[in-house]
């Protein structure tokens, strides 16, 4: 009898890698992309391109995906090497619908990012 060994931690090294292990929680919760879509609060279209590895989708959906399917995600290694108040203390915190620092100032209008 060959017993297969299960692991509880994987190292990922590209988006389609994260698209599996989405496929294969959603699968082994018996659900349609529909429903794991509606259940994870995002469009189908979005879970499917998550699934096919797609490696330009956005980060904070993804990660709700994830926790909503119980798949966590853990930094590791020695670049990952900060305590929690550090982190903290480095994280961004802006309000909902604010834009990134990155951008200026610049606000998203229908036609792309505009001086706010």
């Amino acid at each position: 009898v060959r017993r297969v060994r299960r692991t509880k931690r994987i190292r990922v090294q590209h988006s389609s890698e994260i698209g599996a292990l989405v496929r294969l929680a959603r699968r082994r919760l018996g659900m349609s992309q529909t429903d794991a879509a509606i259940c994870c609060g995002v469009g189908r279209r979005f879970l499917v391109e998550l699934e096919n590895g797609k490696p330009t989708v956005q980060l904070d959906k993804v990660l709700v995906v994830l926790d909503a399917l119980g798949i966590g995600l853990t930094a590791g290694g020695p670049g990952a090497s900060f305590t929690a108040q550090e982190l903290a203390q480095a994280t961004v915190k802006r309000e909902p619908g604010e834009p990134p620092p990155c951008l200026g100032g610049r606000v998203r209008d229908g036609r792309g990012y505009a001086q706010g």
